[in-house]
């Protein structure tokens, strides 16, 4: 099931969703007349809906927090705290080929509990 997100004078309204399925559809006729529809779904929206899920979830709070982006060539390091049990660093390490992702490594590292960290300096 697809969802259109309906939009204020600000932007796009977060879970204000309205299901797009077979028999939503078919009331509009046409195969263009469905098609001409479906262009008004908006990807800002589909994330605004994601986001709101994502909250209503966790009570707000973010599980991945994007720490740090380094890109050079066609490679992308993004170094992101995942804010899970336990918490972890997670580096991923992406190759960009013609505008896309083609490859894609990452590593997964618990982050010790303060007290045991070897530095101050922390995973980031």
């Amino acid at each position: 099931m697809l969802c259109a997100t309906s939009t204020t004078p600000s932007g796009p309204a977060p879970g204000r969703s309205t299901p797009a399925t077979r028999k939503t559809l078919a009331r509009l006729g046409s195969a263009q007349a469905q098609a001409d529809y479906l262009t008004h779904f908006r990807a800002d929206s589909i994330v605004l809906d994601a986001e709101l899920i994502r909250r209503e979830l966790t009570g707000g709070a973010p599980v991945l927090v994007p720490r740090r982006y380094v890109a050079e060539g066609n490679f992308v390091l993004a170094l992101v705290e995942a804010r899970t049990e336990p918490p972890t660093a997670n580096y991923d390490l992406f190759r960009v080929q013609n505008g896309k992702i083609a490859e894609h490594w990452d590593v997964l590292s618990p982050i010790p509990p303060r007290n045991q960290w070897k530095n101050a300096n922390g995973p980031f």
